[in-house]
């Protein structure tokens, strides 16, 4: 560990470890929404840590826990239509589908 003075905000610490990660197991509790725009910043964080363990070639077990507030994203259209009141189908099936072959589990 080096501890160094960055010169703007005081001092700044640097670990140097090499880490190989072989297996990654992930849960992500998604209890609300929580967008950037109109992605739900879950989805985005599992497509995003799912394709660096793919690219980094670690062994992953990522579920995504839909519950809450959040859970009718993963409802089908027509219990999607009912809770929301509306008539166009679940607008984020084609998110959940892309997490789902990629190998994401959801519950």
């Amino acid at each position: 560990m080096k501890e160094k003075n960055d010169g703007k905000s005081g001092l700044s610490i640097t670990v140097d470890v090499p880490v190989e990660l072989e297996r990654a197991q992930v849960i992500f509790n998604l209890d609300h929404s929580a967008f950037s725009g109109d992605m739900p910043l879950g989805i985005r964080h599992m497509r995003a840590l799912a394709g660096r363990f793919r690219d980094e070639k670690i062994r992953q077990s990522i579920v995504g826990l839909f519950n809450a507030d959040a859970a009718y994203m993963v409802l089908n259209d027509e219990a999607y239509n009912d809770f929301r009141k509306i008539s166009t189908g679940n607008p984020y099936k084609k998110l959940i589908g892309e997490l789902l072959d990629m190998g994401i589990q959801l519950e």
